[in-house]
């Protein structure tokens, strides 16, 4: 887990071996034949349902503290409940603060065939609440996805932007290099103008290396860990 703080005063750059793959691939490859390949290469973890190959977050801010966030994340197919469990994508938003989030998602099946997400499909409706007395404008985006059965490879992408500081005194977020599913990858990336103070606190990743890099006034911080079969 890796908790993010922000407003306060104390810079740290975490890195993580990362994936040979993870490094060497582009999202959305326009040789779908050759990355499908590629990422058929890694191992499967025995009695898998759906193996994740990568999971990325790139989280940017601006010097008022408004964030563009991208998510990204590449996951093979490997039964018939892989298959129904993971057939669509779901992401959250909120109006009050964010615009409503773009998404982009594609399916590449065995025989190389690329199946793209039909953006007529998306629904957004009201989410609803966990608990009874909580009101809020949160909203959820929906989708099936085309084509998912064993052996799909999918890869999907949300891109949220802020048109507010969610809370103007700082905020706390946590990101987990952790799935309910066998994960091979997952990265971190955070960047920042110099004026903008960041804190990161890293749970139980014992083995982290400080880093930071800085250009142009700006600072570019990520955590990346490949997680490997034993």
């Amino acid at each position: 887990m890796f908790q993010q703080v922000r407003r306060a005063t104390l810079f740290v750059f975490f890195t993580l071996a990362a994936s040979a793959f993870a490094q060497s691939q582009s999202h959305f490859a326009p040789d779908a034949a050759a990355f499908y390949q590629s990422a058929s290469s890694i191992a499967v973890p025995p009695n898998s349902d759906v193996f994740v190959l990568d999971e990325e977050e790139t989280d940017t801010y601006d010097p008022d503290g408004k964030v563009v966030r991208v998510r990204y994340l590449l996951y093979k197919v490997i039964s018939q409940k892989g298959a129904q469990q993971w057939a669509d994508l779901s992401f959250f938003w909120e109006p009050w603060h964010e615009e409503r989030p773009t998404l982009r998602a594609r399916v590449i099946t065995p025989d190389n065939a690329v199946h793209l997400l039909d953006l007529g499909t998306v629904t957004d409706a009201p989410a609803r609440e966990t608990q009874d007395s909580v009101f809020s404008d949160r909203r959820v985006l929906r989708a099936p996805l085309p084509a998912i059965a064993p052996g799909s490879l999918v890869e999907q992408e949300e891109v949220s932007r802020e048109t507010t500081v969610f809370f103007g005194a700082g905020s706390v977020q946590r990101f987990y290099f952790a799935f309910s599913v066998p994960l091979h990858h997952a990265r971190l990336v955070l960047q920042a103008p110099s004026s903008v103070p960041l804190r990161f606190t890293p749970q139980l990743l014992p083995d982290v290396k400080p880093d930071r890099e800085e250009k142009d006034a700006a600072i570019l911080q990520y955590v990346s860990r490949e997680v490997r079969k034993r």
